[in-house]
């Protein structure tokens, strides 16, 4: 796979990077969230985003026989990680996830690699400038909803080319019923 190295405010195409990662050593290519970190143990470690159902090719778990998979598309994201994110303990959000950016460490998401270290899905979406809020519903820390957040000085950019309009930047949330992402605890994982 690829991941997502360095990016923050400035937009500029050389500061994001696709760096190509070793599959059988993601554990020591990514920063992710471990004991000893601020993260609740539900959230350490890397999670590989299964949108194909390819972990049930020979059937239903058997901790968990009525799941069904039904996502009804798969993008070409591989794995999410939450050791460069900030974690809330009074919201119980994950905050400042990115898909198409990330942290000067190791970034957050992952992607297909496509040969040659490239990703076109990730390449598209390089004015995608979505931060993601991963929000425990309640204490039972069973259910996630993903909350994505927009920078209105940024939305204003991208479709209108007008630069910092605001002298302050601003962020809105799309809320759940509107739009709606969501991680379910299962005896299995996420």
């Amino acid at each position: 796979g690829v991941l997502v190295q360095f990016e923050e405010f400035t937009r500029d195409h050389h500061v994001f990077e696709l760096v190509r990662i070793q599959n059988d050593r993601i554990e020591d290519e990514l920063f992710y969230a471990e004991a000893g970190s601020v993260f609740p143990e539900s959230l350490h470690g890397i999670f590989w985003m299964d949108q194909r159902g390819r972990s049930l090719r020979k059937g239903p778990y058997e901790s968990d026989p009525e799941y069904r998979q039904v996502c009804s598309t798969a993008a070409e994201e591989n794995l999410v990680h939450f050791g460069e994110a900030a974690w809330n303990p009074e919201t119980l959000c994950v905050t400042g996830v990115r898909q198409y950016s990330g942290g000067p460490l190791s970034g957050h998401w992952t992607w297909m690699d496509e040969g040659g270290g490239q990703s076109t899905p990730w390449s598209d979406g390089l004015g995608w400038h979505m931060k993601y809020d991963f929000c425990f519903r309640d204490k039972t820390m069973t259910y996630i909803d993903v909350l994505t957040r927009k920078s209105i000085n940024r939305m204003i950019e991208d479709n209108f080319g007008i630069k910092n309009l605001f002298p302050f930047d601003f962020e809105i949330s799309e809320p759940p019923w509107l739009f709606n992402v969501a991680m379910v605890k299962k005896p299995w994982g996420w």
